[in-house]
């Protein structure tokens, strides 16, 4: 399990709406970084569209498996966010049943 070493108040002017054909959804920030492949291809929420894949946590299976983006919506106005600092040095967590990064604040 990774701890959270840290929470980061913020504000965002978007959100990207994600939903996996296996129903998964997670709202994140345009620039959030999502996992997109076992070797670990990192890429923004912005650049995700319909028909790409992401890592995501089957936890029937306990197993991390590729899966396709069924859609991507953007809203924009004025949103709270919230950036984790985390204990785990690989800087990966799951957000809803997708894998998500945080570069360690490089991002």
């Amino acid at each position: 399990v990774t701890k959270i070493t840290k929470v980061i108040l913020g504000k965002s002017t978007a959100v990207n709406i994600i939903t996996m054909s296996s129903g998964k959804t997670l709202t994140c920030t345009p620039s959030h970084p999502l996992i997109a492949s076992e070797e670990m291809d990192i890429i923004k929420s912005v650049k995700v569209k319909p028909g790409d894949y992401l890592l995501t946590y089957n936890q029937k299976l306990d197993k991390v498996e590729k899966e396709v983006v069924k859609s991507k919506e953007t809203l924009e106005g004025e949103f709270s966010v919230m950036i984790f600092e985390l204990e785990d040095k690989e800087h990966t967590f799951v957000s809803n049943g997708i894998v998500s990064h945080n570069l360690d604040n490089k991002f």
